[in-house]
């Protein structure tokens, strides 16, 4: 059944909803940003698992950029991600996987300023929600 979602002013999308579990099967993750020195890397899972949705929103007046990790330890700069998601000022991004990403060694994500896989730009408090569903 497809759906508008507004992301901000002037912004929309279409999305279809389709198969998978249950919202109810799933679990909820969710995180705000805490300007930590260490651009705001978390572990979701620390064992392999599957992502099925993410809500993201950024509330700073500049772009944010969220990386998720196929990891079980804390991301670095250092490491590659597996999606790289932007999200403009006053902006969002929100995904559904029908079937799950799969994830091999954990789900882990990080928070930065800048664009780049390597980038250490360390976000302000509250700047970014995230929301995650995982099995």
């Amino acid at each position: 059944m497809p759906a508008t979602l507004v992301l901000c002013s002037g912004c929309e999308a279409t999305i279809s909803l389709y198969g998978g579990p249950s919202v109810s099967a799933t679990t909820p993750y969710s995180y705000i940003s805490a300007g930590s020195a260490n651009q705001d890397s978390q572990v979701v899972k620390a064992l392999p698992g599957q992502l099925y949705g993410y809500d993201l929103f950024n509330n700073a007046a500049a772009v944010r950029y969220v990386r998720i990790y196929d990891k079980a330890t804390p991301p670095t700069s250092a490491d590659t991600p597996v999606r790289r998601l932007e999200l403009p000022a006053g902006g969002g991004a929100v995904r559904l996987y029908g079937n799950g990403l799969n994830f091999n060694a954990g789900i882990a994500f990080r928070i930065t300023t800048g664009p780049t896989d390597g980038d250490t730009g360390t976000c302000v408090a509250s700047d970014v929600y995230v929301n995650l569903d995982y099995i």
